[in-house]
């Protein structure tokens, strides 16, 4: 693929990965170069001043001049290349979108994970398994990353 080529799609998919996770109006997203992967973030906002503290997540963004229309798909292009597994100090999503179509496929990085203990942990996924980015999916990861930062901030934060 040229370069050119490649730029268009990489500003595709980061539009497109936008798209998606704006969808909800909590959700603020930027752009952010960090170690060559992740190229946006996103911040979660509270309306009513509820959780004060920033929640904030990284998005790897893949793209294919081609269209991917099935999970397999995905997870090619989710691996595809995948060198050693980086670690982040907030949890990190993967989003994947084809040239055919909008339809898109997300995959955890660092994974928001509650002990049955309450003690917030990412997994850091060697492998990525992708899922169709649909609504509901981004209520879920919102949903997920709010109950991890809720518990990070009560047991990593006091306020004197």
């Amino acid at each position: 693929m040229s370069h050119a080529i490649e730029d268009f799609v990489g500003r595709r998919v980061e539009l497109l990965a936008t798209v998606f996770l704006t969808a909800r109006p909590d959700v603020e997203v930027f752009p952010f170069e960090l170690a060559d992967q992740v190229s946006l973030m996103a911040r979660i906002i509270s309306p009513d001043d509820r959780h004060p503290h920033e929640r904030l997540f990284g998005i790897i963004s893949k793209g294919s001049a081609k269209a991917v229309r099935t999970e397999v798909e995905a997870n090619r292009l989710f691996n595809k290349d995948r060198g050693p597994t980086r670690q982040f100090p907030f949890p990190v999503l993967a989003i994947a979108f084809g040239m055919v179509g909008d339809d898109g496929y997300y995959a955890w990085h660092s994974e928001p994970i509650t002990s049955p203990e309450g003690v917030p942990s990412l997994v850091v996924h060697r492998t990525l398994a992708g899922k169709p980015a649909k609504r509901e999916a981004l209520d879920s990861i919102i949903e997920k990353i709010m109950a991890w930062y809720d518990r990070y901030y009560t047991i990593m934060t006091t306020i004197d």
